[in-house]
C-alpha cells in the first residue's frame, strides 16, 4: 500500500469575487491568514498590455502581446 501524505494545513490564500454595483468591473479579493484584504480589478486583458507598454497594434491577438511583453522582461 502506497504512503499516503496528508495535505498541509495553513497555507491556503482566500479569494472571493465581487461585481461592482454599476456592473461594470469585477474584484478579486484576497484575504490573507492576518486578516488584511487586497483587492484587483478585471481589465481587459489587451488593454493591460497596451498599458504595461505593447507596442502591437490593437488588432493583434491577445496572447501576441502579452507573449512579447513576457519575453521582453
Amino acid at each position: 500500500m502506497a504512503d499516503v501524505k496528508l495535505k498541509r494545513e495553513g497555507c491556503s490564500l482566500q479569494f472571493r469575487t465581487f461585481e461592482s454595483e454599476n456592473g461594470k468591473n469585477t474584484y478579486i479579493v484576497f484575504k490573507e491568514k492576518d486578516g488584511s484584504y487586497h483587492t484587483f480589478v478585471e481589465v481587459e486583458a489587451k488593454d493591460a498590455a497596451i498599458h504595461c507598454g505593447s507596442s502591437l497594434s490593437r488588432d493583434e491577438i491577445t496572447r501576441s502581446h502579452w507573449d512579447k511583453l513576457w519575453d521582453n522582461d
